[in-house]
């Protein structure tokens, strides 16, 4: 599904006033210059699937449906829901003392987690959402703007964060971008996704495995 749509936009791009455009059919998405370069195209949030609500929650992904022909430029950001583990939250009092060699009050940081749970706070980012399968595709500008298609190389990334925490935006590939060239006169392509997380989707169970429709482990990426 994902290859699918890095091939796309390879044949569909347009140049228009204020960014490249490209068609998938499903949905038209404009791009924009990378922040801080001159020379990398990013376009940010393409739907990659529908949106996993409903009698979709625990289903394998469904490709994107029907037709928007509303230029879309990926401004509105998605990540899919969090599950902070308690250990991280407990780090923002034991870290620092650990970390400078305070050894000693490790104990006492641990006390006050306990007994002050107001200090336990968890932020939820306002851009979780189920909703979130989505994926951005920075490439070059000399080579989405060439009017000779040739394919690139294309690294597609997935961040790590234990299954359970994680989204596309964690890696900023300019400098690797950068590097190709050292290998490739176009450069590279690179893609990176959301994907369900904790139990939203790495959930098991006899009722699940036995659903042809059932969404297993890692379905959302390939």
């Amino acid at each position: 599904m994902v290859s699918h749509l890095v091939v796309l936009l390879g044949i569909h791009g347009v140049l228009a006033s204020g960014g490249p455009v490209v068609d998938l059919g499903y949905a038209v998405y404009q791009g924009s210059v990378q922040e801080g370069t001159s020379n990398l195209y990013n376009f940010s949030n393409i739907r990659y699937g529908e949106p996993p609500i409903g009698d979709l929650r625990f289903a394998k992904p469904v490709a994107p449906k029907g037709r928007n022909v509303t230029i879309d430029k990926g401004d509105v950001g998605r990540i899919c829901p969090q599950a902070i583990a308690a250990w991280e939250v407990y780090t923002s009092f034991t870290g620092p003392d650990f970390l400078s060699g305070k050894i000693s009050t490790l104990t006492d940081d641990h006390k006050h987690a306990l007994h002050e749970p107001s200090d336990l706070k968890i932020v939820i980012d306002p851009r979780e959402t189920e909703d979130c399968l989505f994926l951005d595709v920075v490439t070059p500008v000399e080579t989405f703007d060439s009017p000779v298609k040739k394919l690139a190389p294309v690294i597609f990334w997935l961040s790590g964060g234990g299954y359970t925490t994680g989204e596309k935006g964690w890696f900023d590939p300019g400098g690797l971008i950068k590097a190709s060239y050292a290998s490739s006169p176009e450069g590279l392509v690179f893609v990176s996704a959301n994907y369900r997380l904790g139990a939203l989707g790495w959930l098991a169970g006899t009722k699940l495995d036995s659903g042809n429709d059932a969404n297993q482990p890692g379905t959302d990426d390939v």
